[in-house]
């Protein structure tokens, strides 16, 4: 389709999720739209991979019933179908032994808690699920709400781990808001504390969405780049300008960077300097994601906690637990280890982790070696995880970034959301009407 040259101009730098739905929204409208990827393939955190012939996500994700502006989009897009919802069981390993620990009667017999405990982490619990207001969490550290509410014994046994290490030496700094939202947003995956825990996934994973966005972007005119990086944000008179691409100036009166925050703020011109500074001083961790296709379950469960002195991992997530068709006859595992990238074990070779992972196997459980697994591979990403700290919402980036015409979509404006594909569908949207309403005003 030939692009109209009195059309307004916008460029997007990223591929992923969000990249791709701002393309979708803009080229809907009538905008002319241009996306520069980085990668030699668009989708960011939610690509994917092929194992044996069939096509993987790189990262574990999973939609739970609040997830409304995904859902949405989806039936938009004509992909309800594709959209399937599964019953799911959580696990916890403690101290070589597996519990139940999906409902609150597995709560009440969870035996590694006194019954006091178990009774008040209960309540709690419901508590946060109907709580709206979370402002006054920003305020305080997760480690420290939780020792408030449920005492030391509940979170030494279950929070601990799961805090110190997926945070490392942020452990004592993480918002408490940010906790209370991950633990609200999977609390509302049933309609009731006493209705079954379930999640969905697309037929075919996030790829599916992905080419849906990318054909229907394409065929509303759209130029989409791979293997082309953004050198610069270009601006003139108070405004954004263009970008500068393999060394030359293209021109657009709308750019959105959707980029990793790093990324995105490196690319910005040197009269957004304090801009520029403060998007640079929120920390990043990244992710090594070890995928594993056995030929059995381990836990016989979607989400297995994890803690034991012995095992260094906090979490086994089985995807196939979730969406059979992905384990065929065996499971899919995914074993994320978020650290920072100068940490030893984010350079850990692939056969490290795998080697690591094969000691572990057998405590896990028995009768499992390094015979059981059929196929490994290994993902790194290096800004995976924001880490909100207390007092994030006085940090969280703006979505206008002081240059006429320039935006930011990035993880972090979601605070006290944590990350997730609905999230970011939410955000592009919120993004695209922002510069629509602009343009209009342009005319």
């Amino acid at each position: 389709m030939a692009k109209s040259s009195n059309k307004k101009r916008a460029a997007i730098v990223g591929g992923g999720v969000a990249g791709l739905t701002c393309a979708y929204l803009l080229g809907r409208a009538g905008v002319s739209v241009d996306l520069f990827e980085a990668e030699n393939e668009l989708g960011g955190l939610a690509r994917s991979f092929d194992l044996d012939g069939l096509k993987l996500e790189r990262y574990h994700h999973f939609i739970c019933l609040p997830d409304r502006h995904l859902v949405n989009l989806a039936a938009e897009l004509g992909l309800a179908k594709a959209l399937k919802w599964t019953r799911t069981q959580t696990t916890f390993f403690y101290e070589g032994r597996l519990y139940p620990f999906t409902s609150p009667w597995d709560l009440l017999k969870f035996q590694p808690l006194p019954f006091s405990s178990r009774l008040k982490t209960g309540l709690e619990t419901v508590r946060w699920r109907s709580l709206k207001s979370w402002q006054q969490l920003d305020e305080i550290s997760a480690k420290e709400f939780l020792i408030s509410t449920l005492g030391r014994k509940a979170y030494d046994v279950i929070w601990a781990p799961l805090l110190s290490m997926k945070f490392g030496e942020f452990e004592n700094t993480v918002s408490a808001a940010w906790l209370w939202h991950r633990i609200h947003r999977v609390a509302n995956s049933r309609r009731s504390v006493f209705h079954p825990q379930v999640m969905g996934y697309f037929e075919g994973g996030t790829e599916t969405l992905l080419k849906r966005l990318a054909e229907l972007t394409a065929g509303q005119g759209a130029g989409i780049f791979c293997g082309a990086p953004v050198q610069a944000v270009m601006s003139q008179s108070g405004r954004v300008s263009g970008l500068k691409v393999a060394g030359a100036a293209r021109e657009y009166e709308t750019v959105i960077l959707t980029a990793p925050l790093p990324e995105s703020a490196a690319l910005l011109p040197d009269e957004l300097e304090e801009t520029r500074s403060h998007l640079k001083q929120i920390p990043f961790i990244g992710v090594v994601c070890l995928v594993l296709w056995l030929d059995q379950s381990i836990s016989g469960s979607f989400w297995c906690n994890i803690h034991d002195h012995r095992l260094a991992m906090n979490g086994i997530i089985d995807i196939s637990r979730l969406n059979p068709a992905t384990g065929r006859g065996g499971a899919l595992v995914y074993i994320p280890h978020y650290r920072p990238v100068d940490s030893a074990r984010f350079s850990l070779s692939d056969q490290e982790l795998f080697d690591e992972f094969c000691e572990a196997l057998p405590l896990l459980k028995p009768g499992m070696d390094k015979n059981s697994v059929r196929a490994f591979r290994v993902f790194r990403s290096q800004y995976a995880q924001a880490i909100c700290s207390v007092g994030f919402l006085q940090k969280k980036p703006a979505h206008a970034l002081g240059l006429k015409g320039l935006y930011l979509i990035d993880s972090t404006q979601m605070y006290p959301e944590d990350r997730t594909i609905s999230g970011t569908i939410g955000l592009a949207k919120t993004i695209s009407a922002m510069v629509l309403k602009e343009l209009s005003q342009e005319k």
